[in-house]
This record gives C-alpha cells, sequence and structure tokens, in this order.
C-alpha cells in the first residue's frame, strides 16, 4: 500500500485515513495501522486507538448500538383467568368482532389493541414506544378500569404471564443491500430475514415470531404444573398408603400361629 494513498495530507486527516482502512479491514488492530498507514506506532498509537473506538461507535458503520434502528409489527400475548367473567366485556366498552371467531376488541388510540378469543386467549398490538410497560398498561386498561379484573392478586398473576410473540425489527446501513428473503429458520426458530426490499431498501429486516409449537408446550406444561400442584395431596396420601401395604406388619400377641 503506497505512502502517499494514506498518509494524511492536506486534503485527508490522519482520522480520515484511519476510518477509510477500517472501513475495508475491520478488525485491524492500532499497531496494524500504524504500519498500513506509515505513521510511528510510539507517537501516535493512542491516537489511532480512540480514532478506532469513535469509528466503532459511528453511526455510519452501525456498530455501537445492537438495538434496531425501527420497530413495527410489535405484538404479545397472554391468557386471562378464568375467573374473568368474558360476558361482561361489551358493556364495559369491548367491541364484538365481525369474525367468525366471535373475538373481542379493544382499542386504545395512544397504546394500542387487545384482541380477546373465546378460548381464554389475548393477543396485544402495541403503538410506538414498544416495551413491556406500555403492553401491561394497554391490559391494565382493558381490564383492570373496566372492572373485568377487580382483585389485585389476580391482576398480577395475569401480567406476570405476558409474553412477547413477535416483531420486524429493522436494522439500517449507510448502503443499499441486495434483495434476498431467508426463511430457512422460520418453521423451526420462528426467523425471516429480508434485505434489500422495498420498504427498507438499505437495511436488513428480522422478522421473527414466538413459535407456536412452542406456545403450545409452554401451556401444557403449565397446566400440567396446576394439575400436580392441585392433586398433590391425594398423590401424597397415595403414595402412603402404597408404603403401608409394602411394609411387614408383626404379628399380634394373640396369634396361635407365633411359637
Amino acid at each position: 500500500m503506497r505512502h502517499s494513498q494514506l498518509i494524511p495530507s492536506e486534503t485527508q486527516t490522519l482520522k480520515q485515513s484511519v476510518f477509510k482502512l477500517l472501513d475495508k479491514y475491520h478488525d485491524l488492530e492500532p499497531s496494524a495501522i500504524c504500519r498500513q498507514l506509515q505513521v510511528p506506532y510510539r507517537k501516535h498509537g493512542a491516537t489511532v486507538a480512540n480514532y478506532k473506538t469513535e469509528w466503532k461507535s459511528h453511526f455510519r458503520n452501525g456498530l455501537g448500538s445492537k438495538c434496531p434502528t425501527s420497530q413495527h409489527h410489535v405484538r404479545a400475548f397472554c391468557y386471562v383467568p378464568k375467573s374473568v367473567v368474558r360476558g361482561r366485556a361489551v358493556d364495559v366498552g369491548w367491541i364484538e368482532s365481525r369474525n367468525r371467531n366471535r373475538g373481542l376488541i379493544w382499542k386504545d388510540p395512544a397504546f394500542g389493541r387487545v384482541e380477546w378469543f373465546e378460548s381464554g386467549r389475548v393477543n396485544v398490538m402495541i403503538r410506538k414506544p414498544q416495551h413491556m410497560g406500555r403492553v401491561k398498561t394497554l391490559l391494565c386498561r382493558a381490564f383492570y378500569e373496566t372492572g373485568l379484573i377487580f382483585d389485585s392478586k389476580v391482576l398480577d398473576a395475569f401480567l406476570a404471564n405476558v409474553h412477547w410473540k413477535g416483531s420486524d425489527d429493522v436494522f439500517e446501513f449507510p448502503v443499499r443491500l441486495p434483495y434476498r428473503v431467508i426463511d430457512n429458520y422460520t418453521e423451526t426458530h420462528g426467523i425471516r430475514i429480508v434485505t434489500g426490499d422495498l420498504s427498507h431498501p438499505n437495511a436488513v429486516e428480522v422478522q421473527w415470531v414466538h413459535p407456536d409449537w412452542l406456545e403450545r408446550l409452554e401451556l401444557l406444561q403449565h397446566h400440567s404444573i396446576k394439575t400436580i400442584e392441585a392433586n398433590s395431596e391425594q398423590i401424597s396420601q397415595f403414595s402412603k398408603f402404597l408404603s403401608d401395604l409394602s411394609t411387614p406388619k408383626p404379628p399380634r400377641k394373640d396369634d396361635r400361629m407365633v411359637v
């Protein structure tokens, strides 16, 4: 690499030279950068190291933060306790869906939308900014403030079981990316990756969803634990009964068979 191409000049500072070199070779150490730029490491090593740290966090490189640039289609889910009376929902502000699934809908212009199905499942679509606090606030408005759930302990248990269902996370880059769809992991892991589409030509869009098979497994595990807890006393009594049967009893003193 020629010295005149990379060393600082009237039109190119040392910082620009370091950034330009790191754009091509991301993993160069400060000592290697100084050798490539033909500058003394003892004099400029600390400065080059600082420039590399700044380059990592620079917004054009997108290496400083792992958070997505934007998110959309963010949703969560949970299950309503069986003690909640669904028939009162329409009277307190819920809307009956026109679909055949006979779902109920709660709309909040500031927070989002809640869908409540006969199976007890609740789908939550949350508006920006999307975080779990706003999801729980929306559920409190839909269930607690309307009086459908009036016990604070029931409400705490209800909100503790809220989980993320999925979202579309967008990670932008300074250049346009080629269009590609990677859906090899959709069924197993619930992940679909799209790059360079018309809506985000310079971004990687990660579309992830909590797989249905994993949700069914978690629900089965939850019901199994509840069943075991409910029948723990009966199981304990039955175990004691079997233990008594297997333990030999000493013969009575008046038994004539005893010699």
